[in-house]
């Protein structure tokens, strides 16, 4: 996350998105799945300007260091940010 101020944040998460059978977890029809990971809960936005979210995954075969670059079956990513009461 790029802020404003030029500061950056970056984080690394795991989410698993199927069991240990290969089974897809998440609300949906048939392969079509949607999982929601929350993350920074209760945080506010200090700056007045642009905040820039850049989501890169990294996911790789077990045993193996190099990075698979396309991952099968996701069609897509998004996030969305709400305002808590």
């Amino acid at each position: 996350m790029n802020f404003p101020d030029g500061q950056v944040i970056v984080d690394t998460l795991e989410y698993d998105m199927a069991d240990v059978t290969g089974k897809f977890l998440g609300q949906g029809f048939s392969d079509i799945k949607e999982n929601k990971l929350f993350y920074k809960e209760n945080i506010t936005f200090p700056s007045t300007g642009d905040y820039i979210f850049k989501v890169r995954q990294a996911m790789r075969k077990n045993g193996e260091i190099q990075g698979i670059e396309e991952l099968e079956g996701i069609t897509h990513v998004g996030f969305r940010i709400e305002k808590t009461q």
